[in-house]
């Protein structure tokens, strides 16, 4: 007759099983909207000059980087793009007529994440890389994608940034996007220049 299990064994068996249903937890949609809640909460609870540089920013890239490796892109691209102050049905060409964001930012962007956040810029390159993934999307539609990268942190930040010129990181990240952009034949738009000559050098390559 088998002994029966001692405290310590007991203990290890209640911790491996609710190590294994907080695991399922986290990669339900209930999950989801848990974590993105408490995450709403603590932006929302943060004084609004403190916003950009908390925390909790970096937290909520993880959340949207997290639902893209689930399999929930389409989560995952709408987190990238209200962390850039683009909440859907918000367009980056509404955004440049109005100067007006919306999002996790306030709408001049000035306080909150937005386009001047530092991590924006990154962000945005995530939103393209899941596209890129996308076997439906149109090759077409991915270039139109990366101009309004360039409209967002090189134009946007231009006319409605404090020092007015375009974001830090630009430079970061401009040349990946156009290498996803160039599997496209859309012609360059007039208020696009792919050299980007007001843009600073990466601070990340020294």
């Amino acid at each position: 007759m088998s002994k029966p299990l001692s405290w310590k064994w007991k203990l290890t068996i209640a911790f491996v099983v609710l190590a294994f249903l907080g695991m399922a937890f986290i990669f339900s949609q209930g999950g989801y909207e848990w974590m993105r809640g408490r995450l709403d909460r603590a932006y929302d609870e943060t004084p609004e000059k403190e916003r950009r540089d908390s925390e909790v920013a970096n937290e909520f890239l993880n959340l949207a980087g997290w639902r893209a490796t689930l399999m929930d892109p389409e989560t995952a691209m709408r987190m990238y793009k209200e962390f850039c102050g683009i909440k859907e049905p918000l367009t980056v060409e509404a955004v440049l007529k109005t100067g007006k964001l919306d999002g996790k930012c306030s709408p001049d962007g000035k306080t909150g994440w937005g386009p001047m956040h530092p991590r924006a810029p990154e962000a945005y390159y995530k939103y393209m890389l899941i596209f890129d993934s996308d076997t439906s999307a149109s090759s077409q539609y991915i270039r139109q994608v990366g101009f309004d990268y360039y409209r967002l942190f090189y134009t946007y930040m231009k006319y409605f940034s404090p020092d007015h010129k375009p974001h830090p990181k630009f430079n970061c990240y401009w040349d990946k996007i156009q290498k996803i952009m160039s599997r496209g034949r859309v012609e360059i738009p007039n208020d696009i220049n792919m050299s980007a000559p007001g843009a600073a050098k990466c601070p990340d390559a020294d």
